[in-house]
Protein backbone atom coordinates (compact mmCIF):
# COMPACT_ATOMS: atom_id res chain seq x y z
CA UNK A 1 0.00 0.00 0.00
CA UNK A 2 2.75 2.58 0.79
CA UNK A 3 4.24 1.75 -2.61
CA UNK A 4 0.93 2.58 -4.32
CA UNK A 5 0.65 5.82 -2.39
CA UNK A 6 4.19 6.77 -3.39
CA UNK A 7 3.33 5.95 -6.99
CA UNK A 8 0.22 8.11 -6.74
CA UNK A 9 2.29 10.95 -5.28
CA UNK A 10 4.77 10.66 -8.15
CA UNK A 11 1.94 10.91 -10.70
CA UNK A 12 0.68 14.07 -9.03
CA UNK A 13 4.20 15.47 -9.30
CA UNK A 14 4.35 14.64 -13.05
CA UNK A 15 7.28 12.30 -12.43
CA UNK A 16 8.65 11.20 -15.83
CA UNK A 17 10.02 7.87 -14.61
CA UNK A 18 6.71 6.82 -13.07
CA UNK A 19 4.71 7.78 -16.17
CA UNK A 20 7.14 5.88 -18.41
CA UNK A 21 6.93 2.86 -16.12
CA UNK A 22 3.16 2.81 -16.59
CA UNK A 23 3.58 3.20 -20.34
CA UNK A 24 5.79 0.14 -20.77
CA UNK A 25 4.41 -2.10 -17.99
CA UNK A 26 2.34 -5.05 -19.31
CA UNK A 27 -0.31 -4.29 -16.68
CA UNK A 28 0.04 -0.50 -16.95
CA UNK A 29 -3.43 0.03 -18.43
CA UNK A 30 -5.10 -2.17 -15.78
CA UNK A 31 -3.33 -0.34 -12.93
CA UNK A 32 -4.20 3.04 -14.47
CA UNK A 33 -7.83 1.93 -14.70
CA UNK A 34 -7.76 0.89 -11.04
CA UNK A 35 -6.36 4.30 -10.11
CA UNK A 36 -9.09 6.00 -12.10
CA UNK A 37 -11.87 4.07 -10.32
CA UNK A 38 -10.41 4.70 -6.86
CA UNK A 39 -9.91 8.43 -7.51
CA UNK A 40 -13.37 8.99 -9.00
CA UNK A 41 -15.07 7.01 -6.24
CA UNK A 42 -13.30 9.17 -3.66
CA UNK A 43 -14.48 12.26 -5.57
CA UNK A 44 -18.01 10.89 -5.59
CA UNK A 45 -18.05 10.59 -1.80
CA UNK A 46 -19.45 14.11 -1.85
CA UNK A 47 -22.75 12.57 -2.97
CA UNK A 48 -22.99 10.54 0.23
CA UNK A 49 -22.79 13.71 2.30
CA UNK A 50 -26.37 14.26 1.19
CA UNK A 51 -27.50 11.26 3.27
CA UNK A 52 -28.79 13.38 6.20
CA UNK A 53 -30.85 15.46 3.74
CA UNK A 54 -32.37 12.36 2.15
CA UNK A 55 -33.32 10.93 5.54
CA UNK A 56 -34.68 14.27 6.73
CA UNK A 57 -36.94 14.80 3.71
CA UNK A 58 -40.57 13.93 4.51
CA UNK A 59 -42.24 11.08 2.66
CA UNK A 60 -45.10 12.09 0.36
CA UNK A 61 -47.87 10.26 2.20
CA UNK A 62 -46.63 11.74 5.48
CA UNK A 63 -46.93 15.22 3.98
CA UNK A 64 -50.45 14.43 2.76
CA UNK A 65 -51.44 13.20 6.21
CA UNK A 66 -50.10 16.35 7.86
CA UNK A 67 -51.96 18.47 5.29
CA UNK A 68 -55.23 16.72 6.15
CA UNK A 69 -54.72 17.51 9.82
CA UNK A 70 -54.01 21.18 9.06
CA UNK A 71 -57.13 21.47 6.91
CA UNK A 72 -59.27 19.84 9.61
CA UNK A 73 -57.90 22.24 12.25
CA UNK A 74 -58.44 25.22 9.98
CA UNK A 75 -62.02 24.41 8.99
CA UNK A 76 -62.91 23.74 12.62
CA UNK A 77 -61.69 27.20 13.61
CA UNK A 78 -63.49 29.19 10.91
CA UNK A 79 -66.87 29.54 12.64
CA UNK A 80 -65.50 30.45 16.11
CA UNK A 81 -63.14 32.96 14.50
CA UNK A 82 -65.97 34.69 12.64
CA UNK A 83 -68.20 34.81 15.72
CA UNK A 84 -65.44 36.51 17.69
CA UNK A 85 -64.33 38.97 15.02
CA UNK A 86 -67.55 40.37 13.54
CA UNK A 87 -69.05 42.02 16.64
CA UNK A 88 -70.63 44.79 14.57
CA UNK A 89 -73.37 42.35 13.53
CA UNK A 90 -76.33 41.87 15.86
CA UNK A 91 -76.28 38.13 15.25
CA UNK A 92 -72.77 37.10 14.11
CA UNK A 93 -73.82 33.45 14.16
CA UNK A 94 -76.15 34.12 11.21
CA UNK A 95 -73.15 34.61 8.93
CA UNK A 96 -70.60 32.61 10.90
CA UNK A 97 -72.61 29.39 10.93
CA UNK A 98 -73.19 29.01 7.15
CA UNK A 99 -69.63 30.09 6.34
CA UNK A 100 -68.32 27.60 8.90
CA UNK A 101 -70.48 24.83 7.44
CA UNK A 102 -69.26 25.70 3.94
CA UNK A 103 -65.64 25.61 5.10
CA UNK A 104 -66.18 22.29 6.85
CA UNK A 105 -67.78 20.78 3.75
CA UNK A 106 -64.92 22.04 1.54
CA UNK A 107 -62.40 20.68 4.05
CA UNK A 108 -64.07 17.26 4.04
CA UNK A 109 -63.97 17.09 0.24
CA UNK A 110 -60.33 18.17 0.21
CA UNK A 111 -59.43 15.65 2.90
CA UNK A 112 -61.15 12.90 0.95
CA UNK A 113 -59.06 13.73 -2.12
CA UNK A 114 -55.91 13.86 0.00
CA UNK A 115 -56.79 10.49 1.55
CA UNK A 116 -57.05 8.94 -1.91
CA UNK A 117 -53.71 10.49 -2.87
CA UNK A 118 -52.17 9.20 0.38
CA UNK A 119 -53.47 5.69 -0.33
CA UNK A 120 -52.03 5.82 -3.84
CA UNK A 121 -48.70 7.11 -2.52
CA UNK A 122 -48.49 4.24 -0.04
CA UNK A 123 -49.39 1.73 -2.78
CA UNK A 124 -46.49 2.80 -5.00
CA UNK A 125 -44.06 3.12 -2.11
CA UNK A 126 -40.94 0.88 -2.52
CA UNK A 127 -41.09 -2.45 -0.60
CA UNK A 128 -38.27 -1.40 1.74
CA UNK A 129 -39.80 2.01 2.35
CA UNK A 130 -39.08 5.42 0.75
CA UNK A 131 -36.18 6.35 3.04
CA UNK A 132 -34.33 3.06 2.60
CA UNK A 133 -34.93 3.37 -1.14
CA UNK A 134 -33.41 6.86 -1.12
CA UNK A 135 -30.29 5.59 0.66
CA UNK A 136 -29.89 2.75 -1.86
CA UNK A 137 -30.37 5.21 -4.73
CA UNK A 138 -27.77 7.52 -3.21
CA UNK A 139 -25.20 4.72 -3.05
CA UNK A 140 -26.06 3.81 -6.64
CA UNK A 141 -25.35 7.37 -7.74
CA UNK A 142 -22.02 7.24 -5.93
CA UNK A 143 -20.99 3.95 -7.59
CA UNK A 144 -21.95 5.33 -11.00
CA UNK A 145 -19.62 8.36 -10.78
CA UNK A 146 -16.63 6.63 -12.49
CA UNK A 147 -18.84 5.48 -15.38
CA UNK A 148 -20.43 8.93 -15.73
CA UNK A 149 -17.01 10.61 -15.95
CA UNK A 150 -15.76 7.96 -18.35
CA UNK A 151 -18.78 8.31 -20.65
CA UNK A 152 -18.40 12.12 -20.71
CA UNK A 153 -14.78 11.96 -21.88
CA UNK A 154 -14.47 8.70 -23.81
CA UNK A 155 -15.36 10.19 -27.20
CA UNK A 156 -12.87 13.03 -26.70
CA UNK A 157 -10.18 10.48 -25.80
CA UNK A 158 -10.74 8.56 -29.04
CA UNK A 159 -10.67 11.77 -31.08
CA UNK A 160 -7.40 12.72 -29.35
CA UNK A 161 -5.97 9.33 -30.33
CA UNK A 162 -6.87 9.91 -34.00
CA UNK A 163 -5.43 13.44 -33.94
CA UNK A 164 -2.23 12.16 -32.31
CA UNK A 165 -1.82 9.49 -34.98
CA UNK A 166 -2.35 12.09 -37.72
CA UNK A 167 0.45 14.14 -36.15
CA UNK A 168 2.80 11.14 -36.06
CA UNK A 169 2.09 9.83 -32.55
CA UNK A 170 3.71 6.48 -31.67
CA UNK A 171 1.62 5.31 -28.72
CA UNK A 172 -0.58 2.26 -28.95
CA UNK A 173 -4.22 2.62 -27.96
CA UNK A 174 -3.42 1.02 -24.60
CA UNK A 175 -0.57 3.44 -23.92
CA UNK A 176 -2.74 6.38 -24.97
CA UNK A 177 -5.57 5.30 -22.64
CA UNK A 178 -3.07 4.76 -19.81
CA UNK A 179 -1.83 8.33 -20.13
CA UNK A 180 -5.42 9.63 -20.07
CA UNK A 181 -6.43 7.52 -17.05
CA UNK A 182 -3.38 8.59 -15.04
CA UNK A 183 -4.39 12.22 -15.59
CA UNK A 184 -7.42 11.57 -13.36
CA UNK A 185 -5.17 11.50 -10.25
CA UNK A 186 -6.01 15.08 -9.08
CA UNK A 187 -9.76 14.59 -9.59
CA UNK A 188 -10.16 13.75 -5.89
CA UNK A 189 -10.45 17.55 -5.66
CA UNK A 190 -13.87 17.25 -7.32
CA UNK A 191 -15.31 15.83 -4.08
CA UNK A 192 -16.84 19.16 -2.96
CA UNK A 193 -18.58 19.66 -6.31
CA UNK A 194 -20.64 16.50 -5.75
CA UNK A 195 -21.95 17.74 -2.39
CA UNK A 196 -25.72 18.35 -2.76
CA UNK A 197 -27.67 21.21 -1.23
CA UNK A 198 -27.28 20.81 2.54
CA UNK A 199 -29.24 23.91 3.55
CA UNK A 200 -31.93 21.82 5.33
CA UNK A 201 -29.35 20.43 7.79
CA UNK A 202 -26.60 23.09 8.04
CA UNK A 203 -26.58 26.91 8.39
CA UNK A 204 -27.74 28.62 5.20
CA UNK A 205 -24.59 30.78 4.88
CA UNK A 206 -22.38 27.67 4.99
CA UNK A 207 -24.57 25.86 2.45
CA UNK A 208 -24.39 28.92 0.18
CA UNK A 209 -20.59 29.02 0.34
CA UNK A 210 -20.04 25.34 -0.50
CA UNK A 211 -20.80 25.64 -4.27
CA UNK A 212 -18.49 28.66 -4.62
CA UNK A 213 -15.55 27.00 -2.85
CA UNK A 214 -16.18 23.68 -4.62
CA UNK A 215 -15.95 25.33 -8.06
CA UNK A 216 -12.66 27.01 -7.18
CA UNK A 217 -11.23 23.69 -5.97
CA UNK A 218 -12.57 21.94 -9.09
CA UNK A 219 -10.72 24.46 -11.32
CA UNK A 220 -7.49 23.56 -9.51
CA UNK A 221 -8.22 19.84 -9.96
CA UNK A 222 -8.97 20.13 -13.68
CA UNK A 223 -5.94 22.35 -14.31
CA UNK A 224 -3.69 19.90 -12.50
CA UNK A 225 -5.19 16.98 -14.43
CA UNK A 226 -4.60 18.86 -17.69
CA UNK A 227 -0.89 19.24 -16.90
CA UNK A 228 -0.56 15.52 -16.13
CA UNK A 229 -2.46 14.68 -19.32
CA UNK A 230 -0.19 16.82 -21.50
CA UNK A 231 2.88 15.28 -19.85
CA UNK A 232 1.44 11.77 -20.29
CA UNK A 233 0.63 12.31 -23.97
CA UNK A 234 4.07 13.81 -24.51
CA UNK A 235 5.72 10.64 -23.18
CA UNK A 236 3.21 8.19 -24.68
CA UNK A 237 3.42 9.56 -28.24
CA UNK A 238 7.03 10.77 -27.95
CA UNK A 239 6.04 14.33 -28.74
CA UNK A 240 7.23 17.69 -27.52
CA UNK A 241 5.20 19.36 -24.77
CA UNK A 242 3.70 21.83 -27.23
CA UNK A 243 2.69 19.15 -29.72
CA UNK A 244 1.01 17.21 -26.90
CA UNK A 245 -0.88 20.39 -25.99
CA UNK A 246 -1.78 20.76 -29.67
CA UNK A 247 -3.39 17.29 -29.63
CA UNK A 248 -5.80 18.44 -26.93
CA UNK A 249 -6.49 21.79 -28.61
CA UNK A 250 -7.21 20.18 -31.98
CA UNK A 251 -9.36 17.48 -30.33
CA UNK A 252 -11.42 20.14 -28.55
CA UNK A 253 -11.87 22.12 -31.78
CA UNK A 254 -12.89 18.94 -33.61
CA UNK A 255 -15.48 17.83 -31.04
CA UNK A 256 -17.00 21.20 -30.14
CA UNK A 257 -16.63 23.21 -33.38
CA UNK A 258 -15.83 21.11 -36.43
CA UNK A 259 -18.22 18.18 -35.88
CA UNK A 260 -21.22 20.38 -34.98
CA UNK A 261 -20.50 22.56 -38.04
CA UNK A 262 -20.33 19.49 -40.30
CA UNK A 263 -23.60 18.23 -38.78
CA UNK A 264 -25.30 21.55 -39.53
CA UNK A 265 -24.02 21.58 -43.11
CA UNK A 266 -25.12 17.98 -43.71
CA UNK A 267 -28.50 18.70 -42.14
CA UNK A 268 -28.94 21.77 -44.32
CA UNK A 269 -27.98 19.82 -47.43
CA UNK A 270 -30.41 16.99 -46.63
CA UNK A 271 -33.25 19.43 -45.91
CA UNK A 272 -32.46 21.36 -49.09
CA UNK A 273 -31.43 24.67 -47.50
Amino acid sequence: MPERLQEYSNILQLDTETLLRFKYAPDGLVRALQLFFVVTLVAGLGILLGLPVQLDRPVLYEVLNETQELITDFTGSVQPFLEQNIPFLESPEKIAEPVGELATAAGEVTNELLLKAETEAKAVSPPLGPRVSRVIRLFGQWLSVPFAIMSDWFFMVLVAMLVAKMLGGRATLGQHLTAVLLASAPLVLLLPIYIPDLSPVIPFTVALGIPIVSRLIAVVGFSWALLILIKGLELAHEFSWWRAFGILALSWLTVYLLLPLISILIGGYVLGF
